[in-house]
């Protein structure tokens, strides 16, 4: 995680999708939160795959087994700054 390049009150979080099962998976929902230094939540997110794969990936297909997905997902933030985050995962 890491502020936004461009705009001031965003976020920046990096992560990779794994799938480790040895069947291909449906691509999950994301709920994505961020923290501040108290542990109290300061933004909450709910991604569809829709939101985080790129226009022409087939929905559809799903997560292959054994394959790697990089995402990187924005975040606004608009009260204190964020100190971590958690990543939800569900279908």
């Amino acid at each position: 995680m890491h502020p936004h390049p461009s705009l001031n009150d965003a976020f920046v979080i990096s992560a990779v999708l794994v799938n480790r099962s040895g069947r291909t998976v449906p691509w999950p929902n994301i709920e994505l939160k961020l923290f501040d230094a108290s542990q109290q939540t300061v933004a909450r997110k709910r991604l569809a795959p829709s939101d985080y794969l790129s226009d022409d990936a087939d929905l559809d297909d799903g997560l292959a087994p054994d394959v790697r997905l990089p995402v990187v997902l924005e975040m606004a933030v608009e009260s204190s700054r964020p100190s971590g985050f958690s990543m939800t995962f569900y279908y």
